[in-house]
């Protein structure tokens, strides 16, 4: 009996330390934009395939060559939230299901323009991430993209708001994100080793008995 709940114990806690399921952000690089314009180089929506808008203007899409020293990281699309528009600091989400366990947030960042007050971008899944990132500094240089990566834990398995919302000064000029990605964190190989460990001793225990 004490086997089993060593056992149990420890594949709960393998089950905490990595996910079996990787989430999938749909749209994540913003590509799939029907009714995008090639002839304009951006162009403001509500919603698009895998995001919509909590707050602000709305979700502005450029393309490549819509700034000089600057294209899409990857693809030809990208998105700038200090959106044109009243009110112009935009919110986007969308919904993503996942397994309880470990997962690591990816994206690529840009500061647009000079003035660092300008190009924040807070992002958020659910309430087991909250962070931001700015710019142009050391780490984030002007018009260049650069990987923002944060690991978070999903304590409950279920549907969890993916967020990025543009901060600072609303002047339409602000930080560009591109290529937004989850993945699901492998399990630690003392993890493994543990529980291959346990469930060995537990089959010796039974073997004796």
């Amino acid at each position: 009996m004490r086997t089993k709940t060593m056992l149990l114990a420890a594949a709960i806690a393998v089950g905490m330390g990595g996910a079996t399921q990787a989430a999938t952000v749909t749209n994540g690089s913003f590509e799939n934009t029907p009714g995008f314009n090639g002839s304009r180089n951006w162009q403001v929506y509500n919603s698009i395939d895998g995001w919509s808008t909590d707050s602000g203007a709305g979700i502005e899409i450029q393309s490549n060559a819509t700034l000089g020293g600057i294209d899409a990281q990857d693809g030809d699309k990208y998105v700038e939230l200090d959106s044109h528009g009243k009110n112009s600091n935009s919110k986007m989400s969308q919904s993503i299901y996942f397994d309880a366990g470990s997962y690591k947030l990816s994206f690529y960042y840009a500061p647009r323009i000079a003035n660092s007050n300008s190009n924040g971008i807070e992002f958020s899944v659910g309430d087991f991430l909250l962070d931001s990132v700015s710019g142009p500094n050391g780490e984030h240089p002007r018009l260049a993209w650069t990987l923002v990566q944060r690991v978070f834990n999903v304590d409950i398995a279920g549907s969890y708001d993916l967020s990025f919302a543009a901060t600072g000064k609303q002047d339409t000029l602000g930080g560009l994100i591109d290529n937004v990605s989850v993945a699901a964190v492998p399990l630690p190989a003392s993890a493994l080793l543990l529980l291959g460990g346990l469930g060995a001793f537990g089959a010796m225990r039974r073997k004796k008995s």
